[in-house]
């Protein structure tokens, strides 16, 4: 887990300044932008090749480490030897297949300098199989390579998107003379800052994305940078290919990503899904054991942690298993934890993190600087307070993040059907909706009336909102409104997230709170052999009698107590609301002088302006305990955060 950055810069051979390489204070702001991500050590590459006709093409590769594996050798960037051919990578996450494929590449007559760095496995895995690399990987990654021989930076990642990885691009232009200039990094707020130094502008986001962001929670803001997706590889123009053919000036490197999965081992075949899934499972966490510094399990108690933890516990019988309690019963799943951690025999230790909210305000606003994007999910307090607990006593935890979206466990995915076959129903559903809710925010009576606001208003979209259309009209006058729409089932509902709310709200959470604790987070759930068997079964299977997630609890139920099982879900939240009201940590104090200072939103930064009036209604309803707007008012808060630190 690691910071990396690059920049490429072509210049046309007869333009003034040709003969200058990338100025050492964009390098300088690409670094210190993901400087928290690496602790451990710190690294910088240059180069320059002169194309066809004589342009210029510079480019600087930064690096910053967490160091997990082989802590001697694994010094990023790293780089083949000098010479036509030099190859030099940045790379953030881990290969966990990385010992077979160096087995696999010495075979082929690949000579390795590194003891058993994984990062050496890209170097030579690219020039063994170029853009097929991602099809050989189990992996969680996000790299960039340098090919001296093509003049070209190629950037990768993984299929989900758990490692971020950001592109900006500028001045593109088709023939010659023409310039470009692209910038990528493991946050936007790097490719932000650079990009600020080489423009000396910084242009207000699109009303339409904005608009779509203040209503989600999450989103990019800042214009012309964009989040990597997927394996790639993309590639920047170079002598291989001299002119940019794509969105930002990249060019397509993908390989056919549904063959991904059959370079890697499958399932047995004949076995029921459960024992597949189990076997698959298990592999899964044994390949995510591999580091060279301790490593733990996070355990809530719940039915993915805790399958997680007994997965590893039988490869490692002194298994460290943690659990972070929260303040508040409602939020409190330590005993569930104790009771499986007894079960598996694991070293278990209850962290108690209710001295962490004394400090939330600060936290949040050291969270909301270094990430450099609004991000509204109030969990990210939480998640990094048990992170940063983990830290004192492992630098590399299990997690079980992915579970819910790969076997069908959210209620949401539940309530399409209904959702469905309410939709003739709307008239009336919409004068249900103006009922008010009297219930807490996790209630069922809350629930209930969310969904009913959803097939009042535009559907599924208004489930994920902070802001559902009904209430985003009254924030933002000029909200464009849609039209509602359901997915047909709930495994196209999910399908619908993986590539949005899943990678932008929840693998966001986990890496950015992860990083800023100095922990690498692993998710076995993500494994690429797993998810691929397991997202190609149908509904039926997931979802055995309409239970959620019955397939993956059908095997917790061979191992697991039955309180992992059958007890309600929980989440991994905290009391937001009650804090506000408060002052728990400042919390309060920083909402007040926030929202309610002189134009604390402004439209010159959000790029759409903002219902002053409207968020004094929430300040004030929320304040007094009238209504419960804690995550929109947190949310506006993280806003307001965001957008001083644009005005700066």
């Amino acid at each position: 887990m690691c910071g990396i950055g690059a920049i490429v810069r072509i210049t046309p051979a007869d333009a003034p300044g040709a003969a200058d390489t990338i100025p050492d204070a964009w390098l300088d702001a690409l670094d210190q932008a993901v400087a928290y991500r690496g602790p451990d050590g710190a690294g910088r590459f240059r180069d320059r090749v002169l194309l066809p006709g004589g342009d210029a093409l510079d480019v600087g590769i930064v690096h910053r480490r967490l160091a997990i594996i082989d802590l001697q050798g694994g010094t990023q960037p790293m780089r083949t030897p000098d010479g036509p051919g030099l190859l030099a990578v940045a790379f953030n996450g881990c290969v966990y297949n990385h010992r077979t494929l160096r087995a696999e590449l010495i075979g082929m007559g690949h000579q390795f300098l590194s003891d058993h760095s994984d990062t050496e496995v890209l170097l030579h895995g690219w020039r063994a199989w170029g853009r097929g690399l991602p099809q050989h990987l189990n992996a969680m990654a996000a790299w960039l390579l340098w090919d001296r021989a093509q003049g070209r930076l190629i950037a990768g990642g993984d299929a989900h998107g758990e490692k971020p990885l950001f592109v900006w691009g500028d001045r593109f232009g088709p023939g010659r003379p023409w310039t470009g200039l692209w910038v990528f990094a493991s946050t936007a707020e790097a490719c932000r800052r650079v990009a600020r130094l080489a423009t000396g502008r910084q242009p207000a986001p699109e009303r339409s994305g904005a608009c779509a962001t203040l209503s989600l929670g999450y989103g990019e803001l800042t214009p012309g940078v964009t989040r990597l997706v997927g394996h790639g590889p993309w590639a920047t123009p170079g002598a291989a290919a001299p002119e940019p053919r794509a969105e930002h000036g990249l060019e397509s490197l993908a390989f056919d990503a549904h063959h991904h999965a059959h370079r890697l081992p499958g399932p047995a075949s004949g076995a029921d899904p459960a024992a597949n899934v189990e076997s698959l499972l298990r592999d899964a966490v044994r390949t995510r054991l591999d580091a060279d510094v301790p490593l733990a399990c996070l355990l809530s108690g719940g039915v993915d942690s805790s399958l997680i933890a007994w997965a590893a516990s039988r490869e490692r019988p002194d298994l460290r298993t943690l659990c972070v309690r929260l303040p508040g019963e409602d939020y409190d799943e330590s005993p569930h934890a104790a009771e499986v951690a007894r079960s598996l025999g694991t070293r278990h230790l209850t962290v108690d993190a209710a001295h962490a909210a004394e400090h939330a305000a600060d936290d949040l606003v050291m969270l909301i600087d270094r990430l450099g994007s609004p991000f509204g999910d109030s969990s990210l307090l939480p998640t990094y307070w048990a992170f940063r607990a983990a830290a004192e006593h492992a630098k590399v935890v299990l997690t079980g993040d992915g579970g819910d979206e790969l076997f069908l466990g959210y209620d949401r995915y539940n309530a399409v059907a209904l959702a469905r076959r309410l939709q003739p129903l709307r008239a009336l559903v919409r004068v249900l909706s103006a009922v008010r809710p009297e219930g807490a925010p996790r209630s069922r009576r809350t629930r209930a009336a969310r969904l009913c606001r959803a097939v009042a208003g535009e559907g599924y979209a208004d489930l994920l909102r902070i802001f559902p259309s009904e209430e985003a009209r009254l924030l933002i006058p000029e909200w464009p409104g849609g039209e509602p729409r359901w997915p047909e089932s709930p495994t196209a509902a999910r399908d619908a997230e993986l590539s949005s709310h899943f990678v932008h709200d929840m693998l966001t959470k986990v890496d950015h709170a992860s990083l800023c604790a100095g922990v690498e987070a692993r998710a076995p759930m993500l494994d690429p052999r797993l998810w691929s068997y397991a997202h190609a079964l149908p509904e039926h299977v997931l979802t055995p009698n309409g239970e959620r997630k019955g397939l993956l609890r059908g095997v917790a139920r061979r191992h697991l107590p039955a309180s992992a099982i059958d007890r309600p879900k929980m989440g991994f939240a905290a009391p937001i609301g009650a804090w506000l009201r408060a002052d728990t940590g400042g919390l309060r104090g920083l909402l007040t002088d926030a929202l309610l200072g002189s134009d604390p939103l402004p439209a010159s930064v959000l790029g759409v302006e903002v219902s002053l009036g409207r968020v004094r209604t929430l300040v004030d309803e929320h304040l007094s305990g009238s209504r419960d707007h804690a995550q929109r008012l947190y949310w506006l808060l993280v806003l307001a955060i965001w957008a001083r630190s644009r005005r700066a």
